[in-house]
């Protein structure tokens, strides 16, 4: 449900009593100057404290839960919950004055086919890109401010299963707002759960992906020798101009719905699943 997480606060120097065999100085490599923090790293997540009390925590607060060592389980918003109290009463932390930064939403999901073919087949979101690494087992598209992103975790942990993560990274926190999320204190409320959801499935759909599925029994012969290929191709997508994109578009979707399994809408139904089953579960 939430994973990584950064956040930031003031007068703070009290968690280094708390923490402190695990700082250090931190020294800059280019002038072997002291830098004016200390950094210390707990269960995955890092810790970095100005001498002037300024505290800034970054990391997964899903793999917080896993002594920091995986997030390929389910995390619900009552596990989450769990956390953030760990965090008050650990390190004395005042949430209502820990202000987010950065945020991540997502689900665990079983796709409906491999999870490698369906991040082979990613071609935009909202005419951008999908990044890849050199590994292949994730994909991600930049936005201003936030980063969709889809990961192979079976792939990625060894799992032996499949098992896809859809995301959404905030690096900026203006979309969050109007949701009521502006501190770490704001996700023990529920109310934001839904609208983040609908957001997960929104931007879902917009994702340009092509499928594999489609049954070439019954296409006509432009469509079963030609607009296969360019439909598979993310450089047709960039050549176009909006009004010959949507056209396109137009055509691909058709065919999509009368002609394959609609793998994109079989993983949204399962991203929804998920999302629900999170927000609702009690442990």
């Amino acid at each position: 449900m939430v994973d990584f997480v950064k956040f930031r606060c003031k007068d703070a120097l009290f968690i280094k009593d708390k923490l402190f065999s695990g700082f250090w100085e931190k020294s800059n490599r280019k002038t072997k100057e002291v830098e004016p923090f200390e950094i210390a790293e707990y269960k995955g997540m890092k810790f970095k404290l100005w001498y002037t009390g300024f505290l800034e925590i970054s990391g997964s607060l899903h793999k917080f839960k896993n002594e920091g060592l995986y997030n390929y389980d389910d995390f619900s918003h009552a596990m989450l919950c769990e956390v953030l109290h760990e965090f008050e009463t650990l390190f004395g932390l005042d949430l209502k004055k820990c202000e987010l930064q950065n945020i991540e939403f997502g689900v665990n999901i079983a796709p409906f086919m491999a999870t490698a073919i369906t991040l082979d087949n990613l071609l935009e979101h909202k005419n951008k890109r999908f990044d890849s690494d050199k590994d292949g087992k994730y994909r991600q598209a930049k936005h201003a401010q936030y980063i969709c992103k889809l990961y192979d975790k079976g792939f990625q942990n060894k799992l032996g299963r499949q098992l896809m993560r859809w995301e959404l990274k905030f690096v900026k926190m203006e979309k969050l707002k109007p949701m009521g999320i502006y501190c770490l204190h704001d996700l023990f409320q529920t109310s934001w759960i839904e609208p983040i959801g609908e957001l997960l499935l929104a931007e879902w759909d917009t994702i340009l992906t092509y499928d594999d599925t489609i049954r070439k029994e019954g296409l006509d012969r432009k469509t079963r020798d030609k607009k296969l290929l360019q439909w598979s191709n993310p450089t047709f997508w960039r050549g176009l101009n909006k009004f010959k994109k949507a056209r396109e578009l137009k055509k691909y979707i058709l065919c999509v719905q009368h002609h394959s399994s609609s793998i994109q809408t079989q993983n949204k139904t399962r991203i929804q699943d998920k999302w629900n089953e999170l927000k609702n579960a009690t442990n």
